[in-house]
């Protein structure tokens, strides 16, 4: 117990409020008013207060020392302590004392509210900020310690109790068996304290089920912010049923050279910790953001967020009789944590010990090990996690742990676990790898509609009722894979098109005829009619003769075939001329949908399959082209696949053989289109800047940094070759340096490989570079002005070894390069603040 000076000790009557004024005030006084206020912790400390009272310190004020008032409140009557009047808390300066600055022994229901407590010295010792202290008292009740701001308490790093720092509540002594119910640390911000930001201790305190144990009851740490912390961040021993919430840790482990963890669990039953992000916690001497340790039964981990810290996402110990049983790990997710996201001992894997529905995201050159060090006899069960691994790391798996409904995507690493439910297809994330500080800004791991992860899980009991976000975990029905269960997030850009035609003009503006009659008629709606059913193979197209990709769609009815039969109706993509395009069509001669390839003026189908089709009634139809993939839908199924290369662009059509048909609502589309107006950046992911969708005028995409290099937004597959991608794009303000530009990525591989095509402020320049191997290699560039707050039309097509930029819609540069053949592609801004919408890949 701490030594305190012997001084003569007055009891007043309860229900008293008391006011201190360290400037104002004098200890003469009655310290009933603010006018007539004590002014020193002596005087305060000489008292002991009665239930029902309360302590006011000025705000403003300042006092050198320890405060140690005496006294203990009752049920329903705490003693409370709070500031009065305006302005910052009072401040109480332990000014390098050994001990605590604000200390209690032997107290109960007390309340400790907005102070600003400090103990800071040059050299370490055994210090701290708030320490409640209880020996040999059986139990003692209600304990709060809110709002409080603790910093700079200079402890020590070498403590091996993990003891000294900010806030202390524990018990002592071994003649009673004694606990704390009801304490409650809230609200409290943390700063640069060693050893440990806020901890509870007790010597009766071993849960090993030897009988000593006399765990605190009702303990809640919670909504507590701590930045800074030598050693741990939050540890909470000897408990049952204690929840550790809503806190936020940044920066534990950043002195102590032992080992740390941000947020952590030991010697209790069913702690809880959840609500939490912990991030930054630093160096591989343990360095997690979470730790189920020794001696605990019932540990959960759900809800949280953990990202960047140097050790990984989670411990978890346990070996022999220091046991650790029926633990579960849920709905968390993991951004960029290094080293390993779960870490267990060599020797040991936890009874029950249950990781599900989890998501764990690895950037790119990362080596964090998934699963390490799992020793024992134990089975580990992992299901309906998603892994999205772009990292090296990889896992350590017993032949006896259980593995099912996992998501393994990005790289796979030979000690990828097997998995007999395992999918490997991309998420879909809305946004991969884009979450931010703070719990609320990882909307980015929400599924997009589509994703294979939706409904495929497999049903978990006990699963806690809800996901990350709070949205209902059926207790019947299959849930999704990884920490979100909500709905699919819809795709944003559904509206936009390379061209939309519903002839209510009455006109057929922008289309060409090959042959045929075509005017448009009224049939209901106005419409695109094809009269003549003695025309053979004729077409009515629009559009460019660069697209690529894209998917060509159009209601179409036919009226009357020619009587021999030997008539069709359906759509045209990639049209170059009257002979090469492809056609997908229904064919009247044998009741057949196919697509056929028209090469050199020689028709070859690719496929067929039997389809019957009435005239006078409308069908929707549509046609794709994406890479060598086609595909033809009808009635929004999808009814024919094939693949063929002979032909790599052009326009999109109508088509009618020998059949008097009818054409309305038709569309071409880009394979990608985004427009942001869901408020998501659907299916993107990043490499650096800040990124995030905004308001201007209509949703747009925003890079809000001027100091990030090279950031990038890129979405599509690895594997694609030959594309257009266009956006609107505007540049708001660059680096003052000018070393800055803005633009458009294309087959981009990875972060060091790619083709970015850009204005480039330095030099007022338009320019296509390769980026090979992390070397930037400018291939062509032109003079260009380019004026900030501005929308641009930028596009950038890769056609082999063809690469152009056009702006709008003039072709400004064009170059060969054959140094990347494929890849995804992206939005750039480096150096710059840049806004970016309708965007198209086609």
């Amino acid at each position: 117990m701490l030594s305190i000076p012997s001084l003569a000790t007055k009891t007043y009557a309860n229900n008293a409020t008391y006011y201190v004024d360290s400037v104002g005030g004098s200890d003469g006084n009655s310290g009933l008013s603010e006018s007539s206020a004590w002014q020193s912790l002596a005087k305060v400390n000489g008292t002991t207060f009665q239930p029902g009272d309360k302590i006011l310190f000025k705000a403003g004020s300042v006092w050198s020392g320890q405060l140690h008032p005496l006294g203990s409140g009752t049920s329903g009557a705490p003693i409370v302590i709070d500031k009065y009047g305006s302005g910052g808390r009072p401040i109480i300066n332990g000014n390098g004392l050994i001990g605590a600055t604000v200390y209690f022994y032997n107290q109960q229901y007390w309340e400790v509210n907005n102070l600003e407590i400090t103990n800071s010295a040059t050299a370490e010792g055994e210090r701290y900020g708030i320490k409640v202290e209880a020996q040999d008292v059986g139990t003692y009740n209600h304990f709060y310690i809110q709002n409080n701001y603790v910093h700079d308490v200079k402890g020590t790093n070498s403590d091996a109790l993990k003891a000294t720092g900010g806030i202390l509540v524990l018990v002592t002594g071994t003649a009673v068996r004694s606990k704390w119910n009801d304490v409650r640390i809230d609200g409290n911000t943390v700063e640069r304290v060693d050893r440990t930001g806020i901890n509870s201790a007790s010597s009766w305190g071993n849960n090993d089920n030897t009988g000593s144990f006399e765990p605190f009851t009702n303990l809640v740490i919670s909504n507590n912010t701590l930045n800074d912390i030598g050693g741990d961040g939050i540890v909470m021993r000897a408990s049952i049923n204690g929840l550790i919430q809503y806190n936020v840790v940044n920066a534990a482990h950043n002195r102590d050279t032992h080992y740390d963890v941000a947020i952590w669990a030991i010697n209790s039953t069913n702690p809880v910790m959840q609500y939490n992000e912990a991030y930054n916690t630093k160096t591989t001497n343990d360095g997690q953001g979470f730790d189920c340790d020794y001696n605990l039964s019932g540990c959960t981990v759900q809800y949280n967020y953990s990202h960047d810290n140097e050790g990984g996402f989670l411990l978890i110990m346990g070996v022999g009789a220091i046991r650790n049983v029926d633990m579960v790990v849920r709905y968390n997710i993991s951004q960029n944590d290094r080293a390993r996201t779960f870490q267990f001992s060599d020797s040991y894997t936890p009874l029950n010990a249950s990781i599900y529905n989890n998501t764990i995201y690895v950037g790119s050159g990362l080596t964090t090990s998934i699963v390490y060090g799992l020793g024992g006899s134990n089975p580990l069960s992992f299901k309906n996690n998603i892994v999205y691994n772009l990292g090296s790391g990889g896992y350590t798996v017993k032949g006896n742990d259980v593995y099912d409904y996992n998501v393994f995507y990005g790289n796979h690493p030979a000690s990828e676990p097997s998995d007999p439910h395992k999918l490997t297809s991309d998420p879909m994330f809305v946004t991969a790898g884009s979450g931010g500080t703070g719990r609320n800004t990882v909307d980015g791991y929400k599924l997009v509609a589509g994703s294979p992860a939706l409904g495929s899980g497999v049903l978990i009991g006990g699963n806690g009722g809800k996901d990350y976000w709070g949205n209902a975990v059926s207790s019947a029905g299959a849930p999704n894979r990884g920490a979100y269960n909500g709905a699919g997030i819809p795709a944003g850009g559904a509206n936009l098109t390379l061209l939309s035609d519903n002839f209510e003009t009455g006109a057929a503006t922008g289309w060409s005829a090959s042959g045929g009659t075509w005017n448009v008629v009224t049939d209901g709606s106005k419409v695109y009619n094809q009269s003549s059913t003695a025309a053979a193979g004729v077409t009515a197209y629009s559009g460019q003769s660069a697209w690529q990709n894209y998917a060509v769609s159009a209601k179409v009815k036919a009226d009357a075939f020619d009587s021999t039969n030997y008539a069709g109706v359906g759509l045209v993509a990639r049209r170059v001329d009257d002979n090469n395009y492809y056609v997908f069509m229904y064919y009247k001669l044998n009741n057949t949908l196919k697509i056929a390839k028209v090469s050199g003026g020689t028709a070859t189908d690719l496929v067929t399959m039997p389809f019957s089709l009435s005239t006078g009634t409308w069908y929707d139809f549509k046609a794709v082209v994406n890479g060598s993939a086609l595909e033809l839908w009808v009635n929004g199924v999808k009814q024919l696949s094939a693949t063929d290369t002979s032909i790599g662009a052009g326009q999109a059509g109508l088509y009618a053989h020998r059949a008097n048909a009818k054409f309305d609502d038709v569309k071409a589309a880009p394979i990608f289109g985004e427009d942001f107006e869901s408020g998501y950046a659907a299916g993107w992911a990043l490499s650096g800047g800040t990124w995030s969708v905004a308001t201007d005028g209509t949703k747009v995409y925003n890079q809000s940094s001027t100091s990030a290099a090279s950031a990038i937004a890129y979405a599509g597959q690895n594997t694609l070759q030959n594309y257009a991608v266009s956006a609107k794009v505007k540049a708001d303000a660059f680096d003052s340096g000018s070393y800055a530009g803005v633009g458009l990525v294309a087959r981009r591989v990875d972060s060091n490989n790619y083709y970015v095509f850009m204005y480039y402020k330095l030099t007022n320049t338009l320019k296509i570079t390769k980026v090979a191997g992390g070397v930037a290699t400018d291939l062509i560039s032109t003079a260009y002005s380019l004026n900030t707050g501005t929308w641009y039309d930028l596009k950038a097509v890769v056609n082999g070894s063809t690469l152009e930029l056009w702006v709008n819609g003039t072709k400004q540069l064009t170059t060969t390069d054959t140094a990347i053949a494929s890849g995804q592609f992206g939005l750039y801004a480096h150096r710059a603040n840049a806004k970016f919408d309708q965007v198209m890949q086609y």
